[in-house]
């Protein structure tokens, strides 16, 4: 990412004083280059757009951050990789929920359904007990004993 853009800091203060023709000067500017990055970190045409879009909106949320008096190009890249790398740790982590979910259904294959059927019946049993009051409790637990 090189060119700077023409009358920057002017141009950067009316964008911090939410100038919306600041902004798309800015964004019209950027974007290609913003898109390029993405592309080539990402390898997908519609990733790299998603990018774009977002990298402009957290761009036009922080505004206030922005310094007129330092080059804008170094924090839309920060932005931009900041953006590109939580999306890795966001599909790490649905990769990693996705192996948990894998192995709880590997093991649910390995008991018969007869077993988790008698599992989910105790469970329902023991939830019917809990909601009795004391003296149904203990006539229910009486009674279980005799049998």
């Amino acid at each position: 990412m090189s060119n700077l853009l023409p009358n920057e800091p002017e141009l950067l203060q009316r964008l911090i004083d939410g100038d919306a023709e600041a902004f798309r000067s800015v964004y019209e500017h950027y974007q290609g280059k913003v898109f390029l990055f993405a592309f080539r970190f990402t390898k997908s045409h519609s990733q790299a757009e998603e990018t774009v879009q977002e990298v402009f909106i957290k761009l036009w949320e922080r505004r206030m951050l922005v310094d007129p008096a330092k080059r804008l190009e170094p924090y839309i890249i920060t932005i931009t990789k900041n953006f590109l790398l939580d999306g890795l740790k966001k599909a790490a982590l649905d990769r990693g929920l996705q192996h948990k979910l894998y192995e709880q259904m590997q093991a649910l294959q390995h008991h018969s359904v007869d077993e988790l059927i008698a599992k989910e019946i105790a469970r329902l049993q023991q939830q019917a007990v809990d909601n009795l009051s004391g003296q149904q409790k203990r006539f229910t637990c009486s009674v279980g004993r005799k049998n």
